[in-house]
């Protein structure tokens, strides 16, 4: 068969399929942009078409127009194309026309080749036909597949290797060619070498999750798949070896789990409730202060919805507020309202609520922070109550004190001292009710500062931004204290023992300015 005008076309996508498709032992094309610019022999003898005819040739021309399942050629081809180009491969079952007009009926699969363009290469087997089905052309396939492939001999040293292994790992064949790859670890040694014994006495398909070493020494987690070939004879050969990169897959892993970590840890410990809902405002996590709150034990409170917990009176509004949040997305930074606790105390709690969303961004609960003001409900409620007694009993005077100018004017002076200072007491507590929130600092096993709230900032005088990886003894407490700190968290990571931390306890502080205070 003439090739020139085929090696014209192939140099449109890429020099070496030239090679690949002609040495192919079966029927195999190759298209690109939809046009067929390669083919072998077997391609030219099925179809019926000479060389210079099937140059170009878009591909719909040589698909019938109905395919088997009732889609129409172009769909067909579509959807094939684009499971190629997800999958990296897909398999079909196409009715192609032929030169002579002739349907034949083919079945095969279709392979997106790696080689900088989007090119893919098609091997077909004709249904219900005399000729024998053929297997994809190996080299196309082993050049195509983007994981890391290696094949060793029986005596472990390198026969081939695919692309994907030297854009991985580094090596070139001509580097490792007859020789013995020195990628595993010594840590990964042992388990290597049990893997291998495995797929000596038999393990088809032998699978391992460890480590391999790159050319420049990177340590990457790989996914290990292997598998022996036979020899024409059936005699072992050799193995194939699959390794995929998973390196990024986990350290992703581990930094989610480190921020899960952390993050529960931090429900836990804080002071505040902390709460999550589902979309009917029933309950379906609590930290540890959100069940002192409400008085449940998590067990009982998993599950609960507002209405167990407040009056009925109180519903409509409640559920207006949820309602709210839901349609429009919008957080509320603050709601009060009272609950009843299991023992039928009655509480006031102020909530912080936000709308909860799955990964597809479709609202799914909500969650906020819960805060027991009942104490500064009861303060503010005294007040008013004192306010309004005072106001009494200064009406009263006022009608007695009217029979005397003097006594009046003592009595005016008298009240207004008390009005300044009760003014002056309710400044007061309202300053203590709004800035009630403690300072939280968190540090490493270095004892490197890592967080710095405000009220922080405010307590030792530092900005969050002058702190944040210093050392935690130098900054918040007296010189003459650090080496005892020091001693403690060293012994604490080393037996999990200590006596402040994990413990509630009064302490001596140390302002910016060398001050200091409990």
């Amino acid at each position: 068969h003439t090739r020139y005008i085929s090696v014209t076309g192939v140099q449109t996508c890429a020099l070496p399929i030239y090679h690949i498709v002609e040495s192919a032992h079966g029927p195999v094309l190759v298209i690109k942009d939809k046009q067929a610019v390669d083919w072998n022999a077997g391609a030219l003898e099925l179809l019926g078409y000479a060389a210079e005819e099937l140059m170009d040739k878009a591909w719909l021309e040589l698909m019938a127009a109905e395919q088997p399942d009732g889609r129409s050629a172009k769909t067909a081809l579509q959807k094939t194309l684009e499971s190629a180009r997800q999958q990296g491969q897909a398999t079909f079952n196409w009715v192609l026309q032929c030169a002579d007009g002739s349907a034949c009926p083919t079945t095969g699969s279709i392979f997106l080749l790696d080689i900088g363009d989007e090119c893919f290469q098609i091997s077909l087997s004709v249904v219900a036909a005399d000729l024998p089905v053929t297997q994809t052309d190996f080299r196309l396939l082993f050049a195509a597949i983007p994981d890391a492939i290696v094949i060793f001999d029986l005596d472990g040293n390198v026969t081939q290797l695919n692309p994907a292994f030297e854009h991985t790992f580094g090596w070139t064949l001509d580097e490792l060619l007859g020789k013995r790859v020195d990628f595993v670890p010594d840590e990964s040694r042992q388990e290597t070498m049990a893997a291998v014994s495995r797929l000596l006495k038999g393990d088809k398909n032998m699978q391992l999750i460890t480590k391999r070493l790159t050319k420049d020494g990177r340590k990457l987690n790989v996914n290990i798949t292997a598998t022996l070939f036979n020899d024409a004879e059936g005699n072992p050969a050799g193995s194939i070896v699959l390794l995929r990169d998973e390196t990024e897959f986990v350290r992703t892993q581990v930094a989610l789990e480190i921020s899960e970590a952390q993050r529960h840890e931090l429900l836990e410990n804080i002071e505040d409730g902390y709460f999550e809902l589902d979309h009917k405002g029933r309950i379906v996590y609590a930290n540890p202060a959100l069940t002192r709150i409400f008085g449940y034990p998590l067990s009982e409170l998993t599950g609960m919805d507002y209405r167990s917990y407040v009056d009925e009176e109180s519903v409509p509004e409640i559920f207006s507020v949820f309602n709210k949040i839901y349609a429009t997305g919008e957080a509320v930074p603050s709601y009060e309202y009272q609950i009843y606790t299991k023992d039928g105390d009655k509480r006031t709690v102020q909530l912080s609520i936000s709308l909860s969303h799955d990964e597809n961004g479709e609202p799914i609960g909500f969650h906020g922070i819960a805060r027991d003001i009942t104490k500064r409900f009861q303060i503010e409620e005294k007040l008013r109550q004192s306010q309004t007694e005072l106001e009494k009993r200064v009406e009263e005077r006022t009608s007695k004190l009217a029979k005397a100018n003097i006594q009046l004017q003592e009595e005016i002076a008298e009240r207004e001292q008390t009005e300044i200072a009760l003014r002056k007491s309710e400044i007061q507590v309202r300053q203590v009710i709004d800035n009630v929130l403690d300072a939280v600092i968190s540090m490493d096993a270095d004892s490197r500062i890592l967080e710095w709230n405000q009220q922080a900032e405010a307590s030792w005088g530092w900005s969050r931004e002058e702190v944040i990886g210093q050392d935690l003894s130098e900054i918040i407490m007296p010189e003459r204290f650090g080496q005892a700190h020091r001693a403690g968290l060293k012994r604490f990571l080393e037996t999990d023992e200590g006596t402040i931390l994990n413990n509630r306890i009064e302490v001596i502080g140390q302002h910016r300015d060398g001050h200091e205070f409990p």
